[in-house]
């Protein structure tokens, strides 16, 4: 298992912890961002136990980080 967890992460790269995103006059945090190298993409990982109305937060931090 070990193998695949680092193949799997092998390419990404670490942005920021708690990265600050401004839309309109409003601040938003996201846990955990980062670069994925392979696919050229910003991926945000959320540290708690992820729940379906999560997506649609993590969807509105990665279009207002594609906007900026």
């Amino acid at each position: 298992m070990n193998d695949f967890t680092l193949e799997l992460v092998k390419d990404f790269l670490f942005v920021e912890q708690a990265n600050k995103v401004q839309v309109g006059k409003s601040d938003f945090y996201i846990d955990l961002l980062f670069y994925q190298r392979g696919i050229q993409c910003l991926v945000s990982i959320r540290e708690n136990h992820f729940r379906p109305q999560h997506l649609g937060q993590i969807t509105f931090y990665l279009e207002a980080l594609n906007a900026g």
